[in-house]
């Protein structure tokens, strides 16, 4: 095993190999390969690197933010109402600590997370190419169908995950196209990219993407200085008129801002009927909380028990057979709900480090981490639905934006020496 983390680690292979996580994500459970395989490596390479890795700024920010959000789940498991699932998702959950310190110790130089960043890109470009293939054809270039008012790219037919995904994963592509080809390729990526994200369906999606855009506009011209503020508002109406446009000349886009504008409206059937229902979810959800308020129900406990503090008049339970949630639908509600106020807590705690460190960083650091940290702050944006935060799926997305994240502090430099060596070791196994 030692051997073979010798040989993982080496260029380019290491970078691939986490680059492989994302690259699978179309691919349902298969994404658990790469990371798994990735959760081993980290191991042994632990055990070989712990007395270097334990005075890493890098290591003992992520090993803190995993704890503050791992502490909580393991402490929910007392309570939980399905000791088994819960127990299962405390052991499953450490995976995703060594895959990240694998990804830390890969990601170490300053080549080799700019290579990732350009395999991101190319992926990201090509998950968007295939949509508009979709869009204008009604099969992508897989042949896969677009089902109603969705788009699914390569994600395959029925996937409603291909929106949301794309959403937290494309300020990668955003930041590879400014990078490499200046600020005016930034902004049409993100217009392209945002335009696909409407086409998906998902109002997830569409407040996901916002909240990225917005994060990184406003991280290039505050944060990292390279955008004025004249250029920053441009850059706004821009993307305002982007979904402007999107309402008018999309039946799919006009449909979902109307039902979105329903919940607004001030009519509880209006708001209930706009939210797919989800205001019901939200009533168990906060009668679990109110119940079970410093651990909860238990890490995925909230399909278990949803039918006991659910209202009499829920519509899900009135359906034959009865249709039970397996989640809130609300990043802030299922933690409660499930961990507590300690999970809460928790949240709070690894979002304060990952805040923290990027306003330590340097310059050259921030700029690294820029992507990644617009990604996790997208897809923990509280204020909209979120798929299942415990799930093998999107916890696998969160965790591994989170390492990438992490991967940029106090990572080394390279030197021209160094990157002219990287790009010609990076063509020689990628021609």
């Amino acid at each position: 095993m030692s051997r073979i983390s010798t040989l993982a680690t080496a260029p380019p292979w290491g970078v691939i190999l986490v680059f492989s996580a994302p690259l699978v994500l179309p691919f349902g459970r298969t994404v658990e390969a790469p990371v798994l395989l990735m959760a081993l490596l980290g191991a042994v390479l632990l055990v070989k690197h712990w007395g270097s890795w334990r005075r890493q700024a890098r290591v003992a920010l992520f090993c803190a933010a995993f704890l503050a959000s791992w502490i909580p789940i393991a402490l929910s498991l007392p309570d939980a109402v399905n000791v088994t699932k819960t127990g299962t998702i405390v052991l499953n959950h450490l995976r995703f600590l060594f895959a990240g310190l694998f990804m830390l110790h890969v990601l170490y130089e300053d080549a080799a997370r700019c290579l990732l960043l350009r395999l991101l890109g190319w992926l990201l470009a090509f998950w968007i190419l295939d949509a508009v293939v979709q869009y204008f054809l009604g099969v992508d270039v897989f042949g896969f169908k677009a089902f109603p008012d969705r788009l699914s790219a390569m994600f395959g037919p029925g996937n409603s995950k291909f929106g949301l995904t794309l959403a937290v994963f494309v300020p990668a592509l955003w930041e590879y196209a400014r990078r490499r080809f200046g600020v005016w390729a930034a902004a049409a990526c993100m217009v392209i990219s945002i335009a696909v994200v409407l086409e998906s369906g998902s109002r997830a999606a569409w407040i996901a993407a916002a909240a990225a855009s917005g994060l990184y506009l406003s991280a290039l011209c505050l944060w990292i200085k390279i955008l004025k503020p004249a250029a920053l508002g441009a850059s706004v109406l821009l993307l305002v008129a982007c979904g402007v446009a999107g309402y008018f000349v999309s039946d799919k886009v006009a449909r979902g801002v109307h039902t979105a504008g329903q919940a607004i409206s001030g009519d509880a059937d209006e708001t209930e009927n706009s939210l797919s229902h989800r205001v019901w979810i939200w009533k168990g959800a906060w009668s679990m909380i109110i119940h079970n308020p410093v651990n909860g129900v238990g890490a995925r406990g909230f399909r278990y028990v949803f039918e006991s503090y659910a209202s009499p008049d829920d519509p899900y339970l009135k359906e034959v057979p009865p249709i039970v949630p397996t989640h809130s639908h609300q990043l802030l509600l299922e933690l409660a709900a499930e961990t507590g106020l300690l999970g809460l807590l928790g949240l709070l705690l690894m979002s304060t480090l990952l805040v923290r460190a990027a306003l330590k960083a340097p310059l050259e650091e921030r700029v690294s981490m820029l992507p990644f940290g617009v990604a996790v702050g997208a897809a923990y944006f509280p204020f909209n639905t979120h798929l299942a935060i415990y799930s093998a799926y999107w916890s696998q997305i969160v965790w591994l934006l989170i390492a990438l994240y992490c991967a940029s502090v106090g990572g080394r430099a390279a030197s021209a020496n160094d990157r002219a060596s990287a790009a010609r070791s990076v063509e020689k196994y990628l021609r």
